[in-house]
């Protein structure tokens, strides 16, 4: 299991992609999915199991002509992991935005 603590010192700006306040999650379960870049998200398994998914389901995305077929397959795969207890976990940056060059 990948180490995922993170820096609490520069978590409070930190807003997730609705606005949320940071949570930090210090228990991964098997079909979590790491959001972010980096061996730690493209390794896990959670993401694994959804790059499986993804996989499983490209032709009839593919094949799907019309934008609301497309988006009725991407929610089907996200509900496929939120009812596996899957979760999605965003990383945040452990270093600040003015250290950064």
């Amino acid at each position: 299991m990948p180490d995922c603590r993170h820096n609490a010192m520069n978590v409070s700006s930190f807003r997730g992609p609705r606005g949320e306040e940071p949570v930090l999650i210090t228990d991964l379960g098997p079909h979590d999915v790491l959001m972010g870049r980096g061996a730690m998200a493209i390794d896990y398994e959670g993401n694994l199991r959804l790059r499986g998914m993804v996989a499983n389901r490209r032709e009839d995305y593919s094949d799907a002509l019309r934008r609301i077929d497309k988006h009725r397959i991407a929610d089907e795969i996200v509900q496929a992991v939120l009812d596996k207890g899957g979760d999605d976990s965003w990383k945040v940056s452990t270093t600040s935005p003015e250290s950064k060059p």
